[in-house]
């Protein structure tokens, strides 16, 4: 749920909401980013969208919509320019930089 954060505009409707959702099988996770609903003054719905799946091993493939992305060594994607994922040793965390993501559309 997001607003714009200074106006009394939500007590009009005037705010977008996004739908998370996981499910696990013994094959893997699926996280799906439902499309957003809503709108303000100023919304931008081109954004960058991380997931963080905490206490995780080691995943042997990540995808986006389908897609398989690159796995970084590092948080910054070591110059990667699309979505990509990291591991996170010190939490036991997969990280996933899902780049530019269209909320509208959702992932």
């Amino acid at each position: 749920y997001e607003d714009d954060g200074v106006s009394t505009g939500y007590l009009h409707g005037e705010s977008v909401s996004c739908r998370l959702t996981q499910s696990s099988t013994p094959a893997g996770r699926s996280v799906r980013l439902w499309p957003a609903r809503g709108d303000y003054e100023g919304w931008d719905a081109h954004r960058p969208v991380e997931f963080r799946l905490v206490g995780e091993a080691v995943p042997s493939e990540v995808k986006i919509n389908g897609a398989s992305i690159s796995m970084a060594t590092a948080s910054d994607g070591n110059g990667e320019e699309g979505p990509f994922w990291w591991y996170d040793a010190a939490n036991a965390t997969v990280v996933i930089s899902a780049g530019s993501v269209d909320l509208r559309a959702g992932a």
